[in-house]
């Protein structure tokens, strides 16, 4: 997606899916924002939980 030069790319996933929330930090790492009430991400493990707050922290930076 880099190639595409997108200022501020943000997913917005208004599913319940586990497959797509783990998908998560993939988007974080490309750039993209993540909105979504999904609650998949943050009640699965401690570690994915750190995965993502530290990639989300990267964009931020």
């Amino acid at each position: 997606m880099k190639e595409y030069h997108l200022l501020n790319p943000v997913i917005v996933d208004c599913t319940s899916s586990q497959a797509v929330a783990d998908q998560y930090a993939d988007f974080l790492r490309e750039g993209f924002h993540v909105v979504t009430p999904n609650k998949k991400a943050n009640t699965s493990s401690m570690d994915y939980y750190h995965l993502l707050r530290h990639a989300a922290e990267k964009i931020a930076a």
